[in-house]
């Protein structure tokens, strides 16, 4: 159970605010400072849509794996303790 439902809710959250990363890492490799209106607006201007979505799989793969490592390793050490 806790395999499926920690693998559902990363995967759920991460492919909401996949987006929201996008910006912010093009926010942070940005010589000058620019909003996230800014950012928003150079992304959907190169890329369309799909600009904000580029690289999710990967992040999705590596990202989901992690969490769902933790919460299992989490899990079973609540039982042992």
């Amino acid at each position: 159970n806790t395999f499926y439902s920690a693998s559902i809710s990363k995967l759920i959250t991460t492919s909401l605010f996949y987006p929201f990363d996008i910006i912010r890492t093009l926010q942070r490799n940005n010589q000058t400072k620019i909003s996230i209106y800014q950012s928003a607006k150079y992304i959907y201007n190169n890329n369309k849509f799909v600009g904000f979505y580029k690289g999710v799989m990967i992040y999705n793969l590596y990202s989901t794996l992690n969490f769902v490592i933790l919460m299992v390793v989490s899990e079973n050490l609540k039982k042992l303790i």
